[in-house]
């Protein structure tokens, strides 16, 4: 595991579950730095080894974000299934 950040790039850090960068897809990359601009996000960018470029976040991303809850899609089985709803739908 190693930690990409730099702070005048980035708000957060992001944490990767490889041993090198080299072993992580460009996009992919370009996606968690994206992600760890974003206001909400509590802590870091997580990248697990099996990641790869996604629609916006990487497949194999985590984030946890403050006081907002992201929605996504993932097509499993040709089932649509909702990963996530807006926090206000759930209080």
């Amino acid at each position: 595991m190693f930690v990409l950040y730099d702070k005048e790039k980035q708000l957060k850090s992001v944490k990767i579950w490889l041993e090198n960068e080299e072993q992580l897809d460009r996009d992919c990359l370009q996606q968690a730095l994206n992600l760890s601009n974003l206001p909400f996000i509590h802590k870091w960018v997580a990248l697990m080894s099996d990641t790869h470029s996604g629609f916006g976040m990487p497949i194999g991303g985590v984030v946890a974000c403050k006081a907002i809850v992201i929605p996504q899609r993932s097509r499993s089985h040709n089932r649509s299934i909702i990963l996530f709803r807006k926090l206000e739908d759930t209080i």
